[in-house]
């Protein structure tokens, strides 16, 4: 690879990252509440472990989306669950489940 085709990969790479970290920003700022059902909000460790706290053994999709749902809550100040027998896990649960079932292979993950 030349040189020149270095830099233009590495132009092009920094453009994408810097769009999506746009629209990553932009989705927070929308406070749009199904924003945890698109690719426009990134966990953090946090969310990550309150997942793991609260679904214990979950894999796949539905960790992916309780990852974005729990930082979406996050970030509206909205209550997270506090554990896996927290009424709200089961209701938070549900609403993955449901996202699933309904868009079963058009969420984008």
């Amino acid at each position: 690879m030349t040189d020149e085709v270095y830099q233009r990969v590495t132009q092009v790479q920094e453009q994408i990252e810097q769009e999506s970290l746009r629209l990553v920003e932009q989705a927070r700022e929308s406070r749009d509440p199904d924003r945890w059902k698109t690719p426009w909000v990134e966990p953090t460790p946090l969310a990550e472990k309150i997942v793991d706290q609260v679904w214990p053994g979950r894999s796949g999709r539905f960790l992916v989306l309780a990852w974005s749902l729990i930082q979406q809550r996050m970030e509206d100040n909205q209550p997270t669950p506090n554990g896996r027998h927290d009424p709200l896990a089961d209701e938070l649960g549900a609403m993955i489940e449901a996202e699933m079932r309904e868009h079963p292979t058009t969420t984008p993950f």
